[in-house]
């Protein structure tokens, strides 16, 4: 495809704000662009894309859409923001080891709906039933960088975008993938934690009592999430949860050194060399 008709598929959405622009916009390729600089170069209509927003329909500015999962921390807490289709979940995270949910306003789902730069969340209870509003202003950093700034005494939450995206594994990351048993390093029988490696995301998980190697992670003690990698013989875990026994990891990094890998045994190591973890497979992905 020449030049001149790529650029009849870049599509552009500028959404402008006080004394700022927001641009969102899809290029070629179909990759989503935020950014607070002008896309290289702006096509007329949001329609091509696919996108319908209410006030493009309206014939105003179109809406900024804020699809994905949003970490940040705000007044010591860890803020976590789950937008889907229109919805929102917003949870916040309390600090300390045992960590847990917060209850009551600070954990809420519920509609979100984005007009220009108006955050508007409306916050439904267990029961589905309207517990109040919240209010922001929108201010996109980058495409990555989030700011929502209240309206009414919220103050400003600045998050950073966690995709959700799974992506092909390396061949040194397919040796790795599937699900094993943190082990203790004396007999490699006692099992203390699991994990899972998929796709580029990981799961742990804790466990509960005298639990055998073979078994499958519940669910229900899934406790900490994110994104993970292998470079170099080095083992990236990039935490994006991290509740109860894992909340000290909670938007933390993590770099093991792979000593050993074989189709039942996992052996990791620190950076400085002196701590161990021993991990047993128990299923393959």
């Amino acid at each position: 495809m020449g030049a001149a008709r790529r650029l009849i598929f870049i599509m552009a959405v500028i959404v402008m704000t006080t004394g700022s622009g927001v641009y969102r916009w899809v290029d070629a390729d179909g990759n989503v662009h935020f950014s607070s600089n002008p896309p290289p170069e702006v096509i007329v209509s949001a329609e091509s894309t696919g996108i319908s927003t209410s006030a493009s329909r309206a014939g105003g500015n179109p809406s900024v859409d804020l699809p994905g999962f949003w970490l940040g921390s705000h007044e010591g807490m860890t803020i976590a923001l789950d937008i889907r289709q229109g919805s929102m979940s917003w949870k916040e995270f309390s600090p300390g080891r045992y960590g847990r949910y917060l209850n009551g306003q600070r954990n809420f789902s519920g509609p979100v709906k984005i007009e220009r730069d108006l955050f508007t969340f409306t916050m439904l209870d267990a029961y589905q039933q309207v517990r109040g509003q919240r209010q922001f202003r929108i201010r996109m950093q980058d495409e990555e960088t989030l700011e929502l700034v209240g309206i009414h005494q919220h103050g400003v939450y600045r998050l950073t975008k966690r995709p959700y995206l799974t992506r092909p594994l390396s061949p040194a990351e397919l040796d790795i993938s599937g699900d094993w048993a943190e082990v203790d390093t004396a007999t490699e029988s006692q099992v203390l934690g699991r994990i899972r490696f998929e796709d580029g995301i990981f799961n742990r998980y804790r466990v509960a009592g005298n639990e055998r190697i073979n078994g499958s992670p519940a669910e229900a003690y899934r406790e900490a999430d994110g994104r993970w990698r292998v470079e170099e013989g080095v083992l990236y875990l990039d935490h994006w949860m991290g509740e109860k026994s894992y909340s000290d990891k909670l938007l933390k990094s993590e770099k093991w050194t792979i000593r050993e890998v074989t189709l039942r045994r996992l052996l990791l190591a620190n950076p400085a060399g002196n701590r161990l973890m021993i991990f047993r497979r128990e299923r393959t992905q």
